[in-house]
């Protein structure tokens, strides 16, 4: 198995370490993500997240105190291999999904033993997933047969796109356009 390969919690529970020389050391149990790191470290410099930061500062946690609720965010794209994944967690409970193939798991932390069909995941992490998804156009597209010259048009109504481009492509035979308009690619 490689590093990315999925988002269970042997591959995403990693451990972060923050010193303070000021404070006792403390051991945060919550989930916590690297989005958290930034407004650390400034609040450690006495300065304000900026309004867009994601993610929270972990001064207060540090000190015995309650996380706010809130939930965590990670994916991983394996997109050789077609593979994307989603995952939303508001402990203890914790959500796995696959764009490609619409699978939903859910689970329960901290040991991930499966807890309900997916029909019957917490509104909240439902809820949570279905508005990063629709925050995001998303197409995984693999173009299979000989060889000869395809055609693949994607229009965006709005908001960005990201085009991942296998390795090993021949730019010599295949090329990417984008419209003037910045709207079709």
């Amino acid at each position: 198995m490689t590093h990315g390969a999925s988002l269970y919690e042997e591959e995403i529970r990693s451990v972060l370490i923050v010193r303070d020389p000021r404070s006792p050391a403390a051991r945060i149990g919550d989930p916590v993500m690297l989005l958290d790191v930034a407004p650390t470290i400034l609040g450690y410099a006495g300065m304000p997240p900026q309004a867009a930061f994601e993610g929270c500062d972990l001064r207060p946690a540090m000190r015995g105190l309650p996380l706010p609720p809130r939930v965590c965010y990670a994916e991983t794209k394996r997109v050789l291999e077609g593979c994307v994944l989603k995952s939303v967690v508001a402990a203890p409970d914790k959500l796995i999904y696959s764009p490609p193939s619409g699978s939903l798991e859910a689970y329960r932390l901290p040991d991930e033993t499966r807890i309900l069909p997916e029909d019957q995941a917490p509104a909240r992490l439902r809820d949570a997933l279905a508005a990063w998804m629709q925050s995001e156009a998303y197409w995984l597209v693999r173009l299979r047969g000989g060889a000869g010259p395809r055609e693949l048009r994607a229009s965006v109504p709005g908001g960005r796109v990201s085009v991942f481009v296998p390795l090993g492509l021949d730019l010599e035979s295949e090329r990417f356009e984008l419209s003037e308009d910045g709207r079709d690619l």
